[in-house]
């Protein structure tokens, strides 16, 4: 059975870390630069939660450099809810 991904823009406010972590202010500065440069490469990995927030699951150094950078909302990756019953 194949997997089906959506992908939506969302605003940074509805974002949160699965977990807290601090980030190396050298990775955050790489991770910026590469998005100004090059623009967002990969959506972040987020999975929505029943209170229109989302954890992002992976993507946390690129979701602090976007933050960052005044970015209001970005591209997000999860399943589609069907998928995940």
């Amino acid at each position: 059975m194949s997997e089906k991904w959506i992908i939506r823009d969302i605003p940074l406010v509805k974002l949160y870390p699965f977990r807290k972590r601090r980030i190396p202010p050298y990775q955050e500065l790489c991770m910026k630069a590469s998005i100004v440069h090059y623009g967002l490469q990969e959506p972040l990995i987020v999975f929505p939660e029943d209170d229109d927030l989302y954890c992002i699951l992976d993507g946390h150094v690129r979701y602090a450099a976007l933050k960052e950078l005044g970015y209001i909302s970005v591209p997000c990756r999860f399943q589609n809810s069907e998928q995940r019953r």
